[in-house]
């Protein structure tokens, strides 16, 4: 029986794009969390929206890094995919550093020596 245009096409559920996912909202889910996990990671860099786009891209980077199922490969990629995720935060939190505000024994910050 010859199959008529668009019938087999249904029939091939595994040929799909790429990118896309063959479980209904397979592949979405899972950008979600990854999106998700770097905003909770830019917490302690001042927020999401204080990031520059090239900073965005690096905590999804890290964040996707750290998703990834470690258990499943052998101890030397374990190792490069932690050292990466250290690497790409150690570098945030020094171009996002936070002032540290000192403060004197009576307990005030301390704004200053003026002479």
């Amino acid at each position: 029986m010859a199959e008529t245009g668009g019938h087999g096409e249904r029939l091939k559920p595994w040929w799909y794009g790429p990118g896309q996912s063959g479980h209904p909202g397979g592949g979405k889910r899972s950008r979600a969390a990854i999106q998700a996990r770097a905003i909770d990671l830019a917490a302690d860099l001042g927020g999401w929206s204080n990031l520059s786009v090239a900073d965005q891209q690096l905590l999804n980077k890290a964040a996707e890094l750290s998703m990834r199922p470690t258990l499943r490969v052998d101890h030397e990629t374990a190792v490069r995919i932690g050292n990466a995720i250290d690497r790409i935060l150690r570098g945030l939190r020094k171009r996002h550093a936070r002032p540290k505000i000192e403060a004197d024994q009576s307990g005030r910050p301390k704004l200053g020596i003026v002479r």
